[in-house]
């Protein structure tokens, strides 16, 4: 690690060979062995990246830009490229359906974009056309006129008079929306059909007797049951009372905003106190990620084998410290910490250790570091056991090594 301009200029090498230079409180820069490279101005306002099959730039909260593909795509014109002036300028290319434009009210056209693979936009919201593979559909006045088909679907509305939705297995009904509400579908082998006068009430139900669901004064009262999935629901007062049941699935109370709890196969989240305490546990193959949060004065995250001690460890408790250990065995603890959360490189190397008073980091190869404010004082110690004392940024004192 070098520093200069009284520690406010810094240059750090991690062992993988990515570098970052940070001007301290203004930017910050990495570059990876494999030639790709970030740069972050007064994160988050202003930010590039470049790697070997993406780049962008952001500006925010006014300009995006990004493109997609190596550079023999670029060379060809078959990246993805997209760029925003948000949210009134649009343009760009896709390799599968060619070069867009838009300039909001006027009108252009965007692909891909909205889940839709294009959309005609002709005087904004006066008439629009979409395409979402074989659907296609016409909208005047957006939202209030639409309609639309494809050959498994159909749909009609003229807000808030009609609206009317038919496919292979289901057909769905509104009447002055969105007070009165009918609908018909085919679940396997049963039919359910349902009726809704919103907020006031509403029923749905299985015409062989066997599901259930009501609602008073939604979403306030909601009462369901399904004796061949064995689901239940029951809900009073909602948000404050939530019982739900879905076997093998998912099982899930609250009482809200005390406390909190859904377990499912492969995922559980704990609230107490909400919004303020959290624990999540999610489970990825062979891997467990367990987070505890007590917003925003404590956090903690870990990842690792099931059952097993975690291979990563990040925790912070603002503004007083923040601890991390990733896969590669690297540690890093700041005193204080002002950013309250987990992930934000930039923000960390560009504001945090521009204000902690304490820095200490090692990593697997034994090298370790601390430093004083500003890095007025502080100790080196390399890969092989040398270390030494550093005071006022350039003055090094030797004290071994370490033999």
């Amino acid at each position: 690690m070098q520093r200069a301009v009284f520690g406010l200029y810094e240059e750090r090498n991690e062992a993988d060979g990515t570098r970052y230079t940070t001007v301290k409180p203004f930017t910050t820069q990495r570059t990876s062995p494999d030639a790709s490279q970030s740069f972050h101005a007064l994160p988050p306002l202003y930010e590039t990246g470049d790697g070997a099959t993406s780049r962008g730039r952001t500006v925010a909260p006014l300009y995006f830009e990004t493109s997609r593909g190596t550079e023999k795509q670029r060379e060809a014109g078959e990246a993805n490229d997209d760029t925003w002036l948000f949210p009134l300028w649009a343009w760009g290319s896709h390799p599968a359906e060619g070069s867009y434009f838009m300039f909001l009210p006027f009108g252009g056209t965007l692909k891909r974009k909205f889940l839709a693979d294009e959309i005609n936009i002709y005087v904004f919201p006066l008439y629009i056309t979409t395409r979402a593979a074989d659907w296609s559909s016409t909208h005047v006045l957006w939202p209030l006129i639409a309609w639309g088909s494809s050959p498994t679907r159909s749909h009609f509305r003229v807000i808030p008079f009609w609206s009317q939705t038919d496919g292979q297995r289901y057909h769905r009904r509104s009447l002055l929306w969105p007070f009165i509400h009918w609908n018909s579908e085919l679940r396997g082998d049963r039919e359910m059909n349902g009726w809704m006068v919103f907020p006031l009430v509403g029923h749905r139900g299985s015409t062989d007797g066997t599901s259930s669901q009501w609602t008073f004064l939604y979403p306030l009262f909601q009462f369901a049951s399904d004796d061949v999935t064995g689901d239940r629901y029951t809900a009073i007062l909602w948000p404050f009372y939530k019982r739900s049941v879905r076997p093998g699935i998912e099982d899930s109370t609250w009482v809200w905003p005390l406390w909190g709890h859904t377990e499912r196969e492969d995922q559980s989240t704990t609230f107490y106190v909400w919004p303020l305490g959290w624990n999540t546990r999610d489970v990825k193959g062979r891997v467990e990620a367990r987070r505890s949060y007590f917003v925003p004065f404590y956090m903690r995250s870990t990842t690792g084998p099931i059952g097993g001690e975690p291979t990563a460890v990040a925790e912070r408790s603002l503004p007083l410290y923040s601890y991390r250990r990733d896969e590669q065995g690297r540690e890093r603890f700041r005193f204080p910490e002002v950013v309250p959360v987990f992930g934000w490189d930039p923000g960390e190397r560009v504001y945090s250790d521009l204000l902690s008073l304490v820095r200490w980091e090692r990593d697997a190869t034994g090298r370790t570091a601390w430093d004083g404010p500003l890095g007025l004082f502080g100790y080196r110690r390399d890969a092989d056991g040398a270390s030494a004392l550093r005071l006022l940024w350039w003055f090094e004192i030797p004290l071994g090594d370490g033999s």
